[in-house]
């Protein structure tokens, strides 16, 4: 189902992702959250190692059913394998660093909620800002409105928006706009995910093959701690 040494590798380059982007700022890290971070890679990293395996596999046979000379074979799986370890896992990587940094934050501003009871949404306003961020510009609302809990950035790969923790501020309206599916809408600080339920590589799959990897992924301990 798996390829250990390459999901170990991945797996392991995600926990680089996770200490990168986890700063307490010299405050108590919150051990539960951080773990349910690790543990989430675990599991997509299976699942994207095991969906990896599958699109390898599916390259043996041509579109008719017959068996593919060796030598096209070798070619398209080397593409599947530079998508998945390279060209998708920078963009991952990425994804991960930042999911990370907000998980920090989220625990900084529940702290501080006190003193910044307010958060405003803030885009790097440019000309590659996405409709769906941009329509998010400005949003001023309570630390605990649920608007946080699906649209706290990252709200996409390579999402370059940000929270601005508010002492005042004047509320605005929740936005009526969604972010990329259900793929993003979830806040890593409170869900202790990195990487959510809607993600293509959770998709598709048969029933046992999820329970299996599932129970693979409970049987990985959490690495080290890196605060």
């Amino acid at each position: 189902m798996v390829h250990e040494e390459l999901f170990q590798r991945t797996k392991n380059k995600f926990w680089e992702a996770l200490k990168e982007g986890y700063k307490p700022n010299g405050l108590p890290a919150d051990t539960e959250l951080t773990q349910a971070l690790q543990s989430n890679l675990v599991t997509f990293s299976l699942f994207k190692n095991h969906q990896n395996m599958r699109d390898v596999a599916a390259m043996l046979t041509d579109a008719a059913g017959n068996p593919r000379p060796y030598a096209d074979f070798e070619a398209e799986a080397l593409q599947v394998s530079v998508n998945y370890n390279r060209n998708w896992l920078q963009a991952e990587y990425d994804t991960a660093v930042k999911s990370a940094q907000s998980a920090s934050q989220w625990v900084d501003i529940q702290r501080s909620k006190k003193d910044f009871p307010l958060l405003r949404y803030v885009t790097a306003n440019d000309e590659r800002v996405r409709h769906e961020h941009a329509g998010y510009d400005g949003v001023t609302l309570p630390v605990d409105h649920a608007f946080w809990r699906t649209h706290f950035p990252p709200n996409g790969f390579r999402c370059r928006c940000r929270v601005e923790k508010l002492r005042v501020g004047l509320e605005t309206q929740e936005p009526n706009v969604e972010t990329e599916g259900s793929q993003f809408n979830f806040n890593p600080g409170i869900t202790g995910e990195v990487f959510g339920a809607g993600n293509s590589y959770f998709k598709h799959l048969p029933q046992e093959t999820v329970t299996q990897l599932r129970e693979y992924s409970a049987s990985v301990k959490p690495g080290s701690k890196w605060w």
